[in-house]
């Protein structure tokens, strides 16, 4: 999806095709304005020959129109490496004449420029005469461009690319050059044949360009209502680079050599075999101009701008707001987006009984406030709301189990809410050993899909919540001991990012991306698919459930017993052991009891082993019989009908700690504290769980290869509180912090790892990232690259969200 913005800021007039300042006061008033644009390019149509001086009287043009290149992050990194091969440290090696940083422009303001008008922030009171005609409003201008919205979304609904395969210079002479600029292909290059079907001609005279053509639609029309003045020269589509008026302090050489800095553009992003070929002048429209074939790539355009000349290049600038009123902009968003969605997509305005459940959440405690949600029904409809909600100026999160609960989640306000659900598709590659799969699919769906196939992989333990959703963060599953963590599975992931564009994500494409997908997922993007693990099923696969209900007086044995089970982590990977608090009235109608399940992958013979030595304690009840592996999320009440996938009736509070042993002294203490809280009968449907995965493949992985931080701990523990009166979220929240407290005490080091999926949302950055500072620094310098503009700050954010 793109969208044409309107902008005022600093006036600036255009000399001889090159930006210069303008002496004057500054219009700080801005008023902005957008509409959402489709359509597809990769280069432009060749321009005629014909070249002539503009008017000598023609206003100076104070706005330019532009499509927006600085969003993408491996283009900015291309266009760094770039500028460090051009101005590299060592005094050895001989600076190219005329160049200087100042000159430079900065990768994150890259745009290509294709047309240039004069506007005022107020209507002018001057007379209109044929040798000074009087400058149009910005007011009057954005009228205008909404008046276009629906011809220009006639055009198409795919989203506009363009291919940067030409580098340029402008204002040549001799071997010097004042303007380096990128720019797309020309006509006979294979891409370039859509071009002319989506931009046309940027000639203000061409007769014969297509009136179905978005740049001919929008240059008539504003130059038919006095936009844009009359002028014969052909303007040259453009992404500048280097230009030389913008030289610190001003100084001449007003001009650089441009033979060197071809050959090293040749050399890193080359499109033909030598550089040392005639020039490229394919571009009638500009004689003068040399040029070179390279390849920066093909590049998403999310929005035409149109925005006012200031310093060397304006930066892309916050979404525009279409209104001061929310619902306004909802609704605006919602027509918007109505027609370009794929047919199994739907959009629900807050208020009807189908909005309701969709928005519904697993739990209500500071829950996201959305007034539509939009249910999408493949990636290019995640793209499009992303970028309409852009727009609009709204913010946006994407779902898809509805079990995010952490407190952060509260500032999400008047949101609009992606709905993954439909993005449930699951299918196992020819390989065999991995598969791909929706970022809505459930993990029950995930492994229902694959158990008759033969295959299994890590899932998270509640079958309710998607596959991605956790994984996002870590992801604890029943398999982790043989093969790690789900981000241990992850092996690609295509992820529309903060601004629409949509990437793929592996160990070779953004692996930077991919690093902190793993751990840190929800800072990034939305994850739309992933490419995941499989494995064969072991031939007569068997487990074995082991459940023990015991009285509180046998808390120190059970502790005890399981410290020395699982021998500080080095417990097989077959072995998992849950133990709950919890109040069951029928067993005892006075005090919290205990619930111990053991899971076993091997036969009833081989568990013997662990559960009796639960058995000898003297539980109350004993249940242990086979099970198999799709059945085990119900033997820890995390399945599919057990209340933890209730949807929208109680309100549900975590407050996690993780450590490598139990203190037997410390749970004796977390008991006391969980059985006052719960002797109300407010929280009487609570439990305080302590979760113990095997480890043994997760500490195989080397930590420093993902995001997520904590490969160290074994246990993994959190309340969670229960209830059904918001009237007692404030005695709920302290009870919460005190047992976390307490769990800290028995912690050797003290550090709290609190683990994203299960967070409050009060921790620190640390306490959910990690408390080393190279992790802390690379996240934060990431997500400058991928989201500059904090646009992902609900789910447990890097940054901080007010930023």
């Amino acid at each position: 999806m793109s969208r044409i913005r309107l902008t005022s800021t600093r006036s600036y007039l255009l000399s001889n095709g090159n930006m210069a300042p303008k002496t004057g006061n500054a219009d700080n008033n801005t008023k902005t304005n957008s509409l959402p644009v489709s359509g597809r390019a990769d280069a432009l149509n060749k321009r005629p020959k014909k070249s002539q001086n503009p008017k000598k009287n023609s206003p100076r043009p104070t706005h330019f129109l532009s499509l927006p290149l600085g969003h993408h992050p491996e283009l900015r990194d291309k266009i760094k490496e770039f500028h460090r091969r051009l101005l590299p440290p060592s005094d050895a090696v001989p600076a190219i004449e005329g160049l200087d940083p100042s000159i430079l422009v900065d990768p994150r303001r890259l745009h290509l420029t294709i047309g240039v008008m004069t506007l005022s922030a107020a209507e002018s009171q001057q007379p209109d005469t044929p040798d000074t005609p009087k400058a149009r409003t910005i007011s009057e201008a954005i009228t205008l461009l909404h008046s276009l919205a629906p011809e220009i979304n006639a055009i198409t609904r795919e989203p506009v690319v363009v291919a940067l395969e030409k580098m340029g210079v402008l204002k040549t002479q001799r071997q010097q050059a004042g303007v380096l600029y990128l720019g797309p292909g020309d006509e006979t290059d294979q891409n370039s044949a859509k071009v002319s079907r989506i931009f046309g001609t940027l000639t203000p005279h061409d007769s014969t360009s297509s009136s179905h053509c978005i740049s001919d639609l929008v240059g008539r029309r504003f130059r038919q209502e006095g936009f844009i003045q009359e002028d014969p020269r052909p303007a040259v589509l453009h992404c500048t680079l280097i230009n030389a008026s913008h030289r610190k302090p001003r100084r001449i050489p007003r001009t650089f050599s441009y033979r060197e800095i071809f050959d090293q553009a040749s050399v890193l992003h080359p499109k033909i075999p030598s550089t040392k070929s005639q020039p490229d002048v394919s571009q009638p429209s500009a004689p003068q101009d040399k040029a070179i074939k390279v390849d920066f790539g093909v590049r998403l355009v999310l929005s035409f701008h149109v925005l006012a000349f200031v310093g060397c290049l304006a930066s892309t600038l916050p979404p525009a707001y279409f209104s001061a009123d929310v619902h306004q902009r909802h609704a605006a968003l919602a027509s918007e987006l109505g027609p370009r969605l794929s047919r199994g997509a739907s959009i629900h305005l807050e208020g009807p009984e189908e909005f309701k459940e969709q928005t519904i959440r697993w739990q209500l405690f500071a829950p996201p406030s959305f007034h539509l949600a939009v249910v999408v029904g493949d990636e290019h409809d995640v793209q499009l709301t992303v970028a309409g909600a852009n727009v609009f100026g709204l913010p946006w999160l994407a779902v898809s189990g509805h079990h995010g609960a952490i407190a952060s989640l509260e500032k999400m306000e008047h949101g609009v809410q992606i709905s993954l659900s439909k993005l449930n598709e699951i299918s196992v590659n020819s390989d065999g050993h991995t598969a791909n799969i929706g970022g809505g699919a459930l993990s029950k769906s995930v492994s229902d899909t694959l158990w008759p196939l033969g295959k299994q992989t890590v899932t998270g333990m509640c079958e309710c919540t998607s596959l991605a959703g956790p994984l996002l963060g870590g992801g604890h599953g029943f398999l982790q001991g043989k093969y790690g963590l789900m981000i241990d599975q992850l092996v690609e992931a295509r992820v529309v990012l903060a601004d629409g564009t949509l990437v793929t994500a592996n160990a070779e494409k953004y692996p930077d991306l991919f690093w902190a997908l793993r751990g840190a997922g929800h800072n990034f993007g939305i994850v739309t698919q992933v490419k995941y693990k499989l494995y064969d099923v072991p031939e007569d696969n068997q487990w074995v459930a082991g459940i023990f209900t015991f009285t509180e007086d046998k808390l120190e044995k059970i502790f005890t017993v399981t410290n020395e089970l699982t021998r500080d982590g080095l417990q097989p990977a077959e072995f998992l052991n849950f133990i709950i608090f919890m109040r069951a009235p029928t067993i005892d109608a006075s005090k919290t009891i205990l619930n111990v399940v053991i899971l076993y992958e091997g036969s009833l013979a081989d568990s013997n082993e662990y559960m009796d030595q639960y058995a000898a304690l003297g539980p109350v009840n004993t249940l242990i019989t086979p099970v198999s592996y799709p059945i085990l999320p119900s033997m820890v009440g995390a399945g599919i009908n057990d209340a933890v996938c209730l949807k929208g009736i109680y309100r549900g509070l975590r407050f996690p700690t993780s450590y490598r042993s139990h203190d037997v002294p410390t749970v004796r203490r977390l008991y006391t504290k969980f059985d006052e809280l719960t002797a109300n009968p407010a929280f009487n449907t609570s439990a305080y769980f302590f979760e113990g995965f095997s480890v043994k493949a997760v500490q195989a992985v080397a930590p420093e290869s993902t995001a997520y931080p904590e490969r160290f701990n074994i246990f993994l523990t959190s309340p969670l509180l229960t209830y059904f009166d918001a009237r007692w979220d404030e005695e709920a929240v302290q009870a919460g912090k005190e047992m976390r407290e307490i769990a800290l005490g028995g912690v050797e080091d003290g550090q709290l790892n609190a683990y994203i999926n299960y967070a409050h949302g009060d921790e620190g950055v640390e306490d959910w990232y990690g408390h080393e500072t190279w992790r802390i620094d690379k996240l934060k310098a990431l997500k400058e690259k991928y989201d500059p503009h904090n646009t992902l700050a609900f789910y447990a954010p890097i940054m901080d969200h007010n930023r």
